[in-house]
């Protein structure tokens, strides 16, 4: 079902197999809520969700755990994601910013 799953601090990143409807990762999303909080012993940890769907609108789908972004570029603090054609491409700019300067 993943094609690709880290988690590094509070953040982690998924990309799905395939496209996913917003009710599925929903689904996904209170599921892997679950194994963790077992995991764990409680509720202490609490996971949120941005889905990205560049063709779509941004909105909240379950208010504060869950929301659409329907914007071509997906930002986060270390990393940008943009969606090139029919594939989604992950690009640390901090990695490149550095590889740049080192030349």
């Amino acid at each position: 079902m993943t094609t690709f799953f880290g988690m590094y601090r509070d953040d982690g990143n998924v990309v799905f197999d395939g496209n996913r409807s917003t009710e599925e990762l929903t689904i996904w999303l209170a599921d892997f809520q679950a194994k963790v909080n077992s995991y764990v012993g409680g509720n202490d940890i609490e996971f949120t969700m941005d889905i990205w769907k560049p063709v779509e609108d941004s909105r909240s789908s379950v208010p504060i755990i869950l929301k659409v972004i329907g914007a071509e570029r997906f930002p986060y603090l270390d990393m940008e994601m943009r969606f090139v054609g029919n594939q989604a491409s992950a690009l640390a700019s901090k990695q490149s910013q550095t590889s740049n300067q080192n030349i």
